[in-house]
C-alpha cells in the first residue's frame, strides 16, 4: 500500500474509532437475510449482526413432573416459549459501533 493510500485508511480507522456508539429504531425490510431500514437506508450482510435466536424459528418446551409423597402429591408444569423470530415491518432495536450494526432484539408498542 502506497503511503498515500496508508493515510486514507488510517484516517478512516480513527473516525470509525472515535465515534460514539448509538442507539437505533429500524423496520425488518426482508428476513431471509435479514435486512433492516434505517432512516432511508437499507441495510445488510457484512455490516448488519444479530442474535441467532431472532433469526430461528419460535420453539416451545413443556416439562411436566407428578411427584406422590406419603399424603403429599402435586403436578408442577413449566413452559418455557423463546421469541417469534423476525418479521417484515417488525420495528427492531440497533445498536451501532462505527460501520457495524447489530440488532439487538425486536421492541413492540406498549
Amino acid at each position: 500500500m502506497n503511503d498515500a493510500a496508508w493515510l486514507v485508511q488510517f484516517i478512516r480507522e480513527q473516525v470509525v474509532a472515535m465515534q460514539q456508539p448509538m442507539i437505533h429504531l429500524a423496520k425488518v425490510s426482508a428476513t431471509a437475510p435479514l435486512r433492516i431500514k434505517l432512516g432511508n437506508v437499507e441495510l445488510g450482510s457484512p455490516f448488519l449482526m444479530a442474535p441467532p435466536d431472532l433469526l430461528a424459528a419460535t420453539k416451545s418446551y413443556q416439562a411436566t413432573m407428578t411427584t406422590e409423597t406419603g399424603n403429599i402429591s402435586g403436578t408442577l408444569t413449566a413452559t418455557q416459549t423463546e421469541p417469534e423470530p423476525l418479521a417484515n415491518g417488525d420495528t427492531v432495536l440497533v445498536f451501532s459501533v462505527g460501520e457495524r450494526f447489530i440488532v439487538m432484539g425486536k421492541v413492540v408498542d406498549m
